[in-house]
């Protein structure tokens, strides 16, 4: 592809150049590369690192097109999803601003935010809605209702408006943070909706007397990361998409002394006062309670050096978590401790480090955090906090991945129970709330040829989910007047826990469990717990040092898969995909597969065929075996695929309770068995791994440097990293 300059982009953006680009000096090199190849025409997967100005590289060329091709009479508009409620009201205010210049200069355009806590109202303009998956749900569901509303209000006969649906004039459709969709059930659900946007769009273009609407839409998809370019290629766009990447141009600094294994608490403490720069950080964990821990030990002795310290996590309240946002882009002496809350791009401004409490999941969720740091330099400041050798060697490896582009093999899911939720919403959007079995059966085949749509419909009606009527599809028995409940839209089960209030009545954090305590920890402060009604507690604040205050527990929450940590160990240490390193200790055999949870689970399941659970150990990174190894590789290439499904068959219960497939997708549960069953051997990745273990190759290893990293790996003796 041929290079152009910043002239002559700015030449192809006459309308909207100065709206995104006058303020700065030069354009990014995602942006050099992207906005020419969606002027042709394009869909397009872009993947650049945090703050490289792809929101830019969509919108200006984007809205040129659409400006400067409107139909007179017509509007458009342009469909921008994010994972968060966080990043629609962040991408909100970045956009504010150009927008207005637009709109005053050129021509109106409404920003729009759509989501369960903001609904802008809908007028027959050109428009940017902003949204998440439940809410793009929604608005397939209810668009048409809206639509006779404005025509309403409007005072319009139907036949001179332009709507009969809110979403026929959508023209593109941005998908922010892929990489958090794919391989989820609200991506899956993205998938179907898109689907469902294109049989809409579809329909009203084919009518005798067509709206002034454009047949089809454009399609972008955008993420700081991207571990499986082909799998999000073939989820989203059908392969129809040009993949745009440039590498992550900055360097990246590690402050941690190797060997050092004392706890997160004193590092950031000795960094802090050793350093007489102000400085703003992020500090990560990987739950919410870890938050609280480090909340609680860091708050007195940081403020005592002037430093202003709170949390950031999802079971906080928004308004909580928003101020905390604001404090932190502005406030030069803060430290923000968080989860993956604090991940995605919302913008929080220059952070000078970025603080790792323990490793991340993998090599794309450490990218993603410290990415956050440093948005606007060329040096990445960041310090892993191990807490022993095996912590460090993980450490180590993801570090050695990011600076070396591998990601690792990504995720692997089928999320089934989503065409039961979409089945229904696809119901739902009919103004009769019923549909023909031949057009919801071409509507499942397309999104998902391995579903039976006859099998899963007459599942269904068996179960009073659905209901025939001739060669019509209703909604069922036991969901009548589900097309007019918020829950339809969402695919994921909803936390349980209880809710606190504060004294003033507002609620300040939800999904908390049992509390056994009379004061409760949480949010960095100390609450009194005044009275608990059902699934509320009422507390008022108890800043006194000397009362002893519990840890808030918490519910709900998606378990998180280390499989990618394995992975980047095997890279680091130089291991190909099928080489398995062999050590014999004594009477113990060790084989390092690097094969994460989803190995350990099929093993597990091997194991539970052959009653071999005695002699074997198994976890994400290795097999222990008590005599000779050689009996594992045949255990593996003995085993037959009908046999596993047949053992499933037997066992759903207890595997999808271990793999949190219930959990995961609140429609999950309405799938017939043999679905369940697929559903179980694709998060196994059964097929994959019994091809795989075709290739095994075991190797003996002689290098002294890498026998000491296996043995920490596998807790042999009382090795350390920083040994002679």
């Amino acid at each position: 592809m041929a290079d152009f300059s910043d002239p002559l982009i700015a030449d192809m953006l006459p309308l909207t150049w100065d709206a995104f680009f006058m303020g700065f000096s030069h354009l990014t090199p995602i942006q050099k590369k992207t906005i020419p190849i969606i002027f042709e025409g394009n869909n397009a997967l872009i993947a650049s690192p945090t703050a490289t100005g792809k929101t830019e590289a969509v919108c200006s060329p984007l809205l040129e097109m659409l400006l400067n091709t409107q139909i007179p009479g017509s509007s458009w508009s342009i469909l921008y999803i994010c994972p968060t409620r966080a990043l629609v009201n962040d991408l909100y205010e970045r956009l504010i601003g150009p927008i207005n210049h637009i709109s005053l200069n050129i021509s109106p355009i409404l920003l729009m935010k759509r989501t369960g806590q903001h609904k802008t109202s809908f007028k027959n303009q050109n428009s940017i809605i902003i949204t998440t998956p439940e809410s793009f749900d929604s608005l397939l569901c209810k668009g048409s209702v809206i639509a006779s509303e404005i025509k309403s209000r409007a005072r319009r006969k139907e036949k001179n408006y332009p709507f009969s649906h809110i979403l026929n004039n959508v023209s593109a459709v941005v998908l922010d943070e892929i990489h958090l969709l794919y391989g989820t059930s609200r991506g899956e659900q993205v998938k179907w909706n898109l689907e469902r946007l294109s049989r809409l769009k579809e329909y009203f273009f084919s009518l005798d007397k067509p709206e002034p609407i454009s047949r089809n839409f454009y399609l972008i998809g955008l993420s700081a990361t991207i571990s499986e370019e082909e799998g999000i290629s073939r989820t989203f766009f059908r392969n129809n998409c040009d993949i745009i990447s440039v590498e992550n141009g900055r360097e990246i600094y590690d402050v941690s002394i190797r060997g050092d294994y004392s706890n997160t608490e004193k590092r950031v403490l000795d960094y802090l006062l050793n350093n007489s720069d102000e400085q703003k950080a992020i500090i990560f964990c990987n739950s919410r309670n870890r938050v609280e821990e480090l909340l609680s030990t860091l708050k007195t002795s940081l403020s005592q050096i002037n430093y202003s310290v709170r949390g950031h996590y999802s079971s906080l309240k928004k308004e909580e978590n928003e101020r905390t946002e604001k404090l932190i882009k502005f406030n030069k002496r803060m430290v923000v401790i968080a989860t993956s809350t604090l991940e995605f791009g919302i913008d929080i401004g220059d952070i000078d480090i970025i603080i790792l409490d323990k490793p991340p999941s993998d090599v794309s969720s450490f990218l993603q955090r410290i990415g956050r740091g440093n948005r606007r330099n060329t040096i990445t400041r960041i310090m892993t906090c191990p807490d022993s050798p095996l912590d460090e060697i993980i450490f180590q490896a993801l570090l050695y991945s990011a600076i070396h582009g591998y990601l690792g093999s990504g995720k692997v899911s089928r999320n089934f129970g989503v065409a039961v939720q979409q089945v229904l919403s696809y119901i739902c959007q009919k103004n009769d709330e019923k549909r023909t079995v031949k057009n919801v059966s071409s509507f499942i085949n397309t999104c998902n040829n391995e579903i039976n749509p006859v099998v899963l419909l007459q599942h269904l009606s068996d179960n009073h989910v659905l209901r025939k009527e001739g060669s019509y599809i209703r909604i069922g028995s036991d969901f009548v007047g589900i097309c007019n409940k918020g829950i339809l839209h969402i695919t994921m089960n909803i936390s349980g826990g209880s809710e606190v209030i504060n004294e003033k009545g507002k609620i300040i954090a939800t999904n908390i469990g049992d509390v056994h305590s009379k004061y409760l920890y949480l949010g960095g402060k100390k609450w009194e717990i005044l009275k608990k009604e059902g699934s509320r507690i009422h507390v008022k604040k108890n800043q006194l040092s000397a009362v002893e205050a519990a840890y808030a527990s918490f519910t709900g929450g998606s378990a998180i898969d280390f499989s990618g940590q394995a992975e980047a160990v095997r890279y680091y240490l130089g291991f190909s995909d099928y080489e398995w390193p062999v050590m014999i200790i004594g009477d113990k055999s060790y084989l390092f597969h690097f094969g994460g949870e989803a190995f350990t689970l099929f093993f597990s399941l091997i194991l539970g065929l052959s009653s071999g659970y005695s002699r074997y150990y198994v976890n994400n990174m290795y097999i222990q075996t008590d005599d000779n190894y050689s009996g594992v590789i045949p255990l593996l290439r003995n085993c037959r695929t009908d046999k596993v499904r047949n053992y499933l068959s037997e066992n759903i219960d207890s595997y999808q309770y271990s793999l949190g497939l219930s959990s995961e997708n609140r429609y999950y549960r309405y799938l017939p068995d043999e679905l369940k069953v697929e559903e179980i051997c694709a998060r196994i990745q059964l097929k994959e791994w019994i091809e795989y273990s075709e290739k095994i190759n075991l190797i003996k290893i002689d290098d002294p440097e890498i026998i000491k990293n296996l043995k920490i790996i596998a807790k042999i003796g009382q090795t350390t990293l920083n040994e002679n």
